[in-house]
């Protein structure tokens, strides 16, 4: 029988994660820069201020056979891959409302009628990183990791509600990404080479 002794023991070994511990560390399409964290004044990664952790799902086929289901595991699914959603602080100048602005509109433009909606290809991706008490994470299995969402697109921009009445709340900035599959761990580092692809002004 567990006691709270042994409870105590194991938290004060183990601790917590804590909600707070992580951060966007890079955020392409097409091999682009959309956002990376070491992009003084433009990354604008410190502003996230919500995500989650995707979810995956072995699909199930029941087997009756003679009034008893036998279930049976299938294949994976991806839970909310086409509507994962993030929100950021909006910085005054409106820098990551345009950016999630323009490559929406290099997804499609409605203003030319064309754009790139091809399946978006592994240089398409979203990778988050959760932190240990140092800020670091850390890929070799021994605490905190990365999850990278691959195929990642905007699916989304959400709107800015306004009121004149407000007493000076921050703005937020909310979007959506669609993406194939998601994975744990590092993924295509050197990619981080690539110079960004969107040059801070709104075509």
């Amino acid at each position: 029988m567990s006691t709270i002794q042994d409870f105590y023991s194991l938290a004060s070994q183990s601790d917590f994660a804590r909600l707070h511990q992580f951060r966007i560390l890079d955020w392409r399409w097409n091999g682009g820069s959309v956002i990376q964290e070491e992009e003084p004044g433009r990354g604008h990664t410190l502003y996230l201020e919500t995500a989650a952790l995707p979810g995956r799902t072995i699909t199930n086929t029941p087997m009756p056979f003679m009034g008893l289901n036998f279930n049976v595991p299938g294949l994976a699914t991806y839970d909310g891959s086409a509507g994962y959603a993030v929100t950021f602080r909006c910085d005054s100048q409106y820098y990551l409302r345009h950016t999630i602005e323009y490559f929406s509109r290099l997804v499609f433009n409605d203003a030319t009628s064309v754009g790139d909606y091809n399946i978006p290809s592994k240089s398409s991706y979203l990778t988050i990183g959760l932190l240990d008490k140092q800020l670091n994470t850390d890929t070799n299995g021994n605490g905190s990791t990365t999850y990278t969402l691959v195929g990642a697109s905007i699916a989304s921009t959400g709107t800015i509600e306004y009121s004149i009445g407000d007493t000076g709340t921050p703005a937020k900035v909310n979007a959506s990404l669609s993406y194939h599959y998601w994975h744990q761990g590092e993924f295509n580092r050197a990619l981080n080479n690539i110079k960004p692809i969107y040059d801070g002004n709104v075509h």
